[in-house]
C-alpha cells in the first residue's frame, strides 16, 4: 500500500484527527499537480487525476458526513474534483493545470477562474 493510501485511510479511519494530517495530504495534492504538469496528454495523467478522485471522496465525505471544516486548498479539491469522472471537467483541469493557472489558493470555482 502507498503513502498517499495509508494516509487517505488514516483520515476516513478517524476523521476527528484529520487535521493533523492536512499539510501531509497538502503536499501530495500538489504533488499530483505537478505530476500533471509533466503529462503530454490528459491520458497520460489519468492515473493521476484518479488519485485526486480518491482524496476528493475522502475529504467530501468526512466534511459533508463529520462535520471537518477544511481550509481553503482542500475545500478547492473538494469543489472542483467532484466531476473528474466528466471528460469535459477532466480536460478543462488538465489545461488549467498544465497552463498553471490552477491555484488551489484562490475562492473560485473551477469553471469561473
Amino acid at each position: 500500500m502507498n503513502k498517499l493510501q495509508l494516509l487517505l485511510d488514516s483520515i476516513a479511519y478517524e476523521p476527528s484527527k484529520a487535521s493533523t494530517k492536512f499539510p501531509s495530504l497538502l503536499k501530495e495534492i500538489y504533488a499530483l499537480i505537478e505530476l500533471i504538469k509533466l503529462c503530454p496528454d490528459v491520458q497520460s495523467a489519468s492515473i493521476y487525476f484518479t488519485l485526486l478522485e480518491k482524496i476528493q471522496s475522502v475529504l467530501a465525505r468526512i466534511t459533508f458526513r463529520d462535520g471537518i471544516v477544511l481550509d481553503q486548498e482542500l475545500r478547492k479539491i473538494v469543489r472542483d474534483c467532484d466531476r473528474l469522472d466528466d471528460k469535459d471537467v477532466r480536460n478543462f483541469l488538465f489545461d488549467e493545470i498544465r497552463k498553471g493557472t490552477y491555484d488551489l489558493t484562490q475562492d473560485t470555482f473551477l469553471w469561473y477562474t
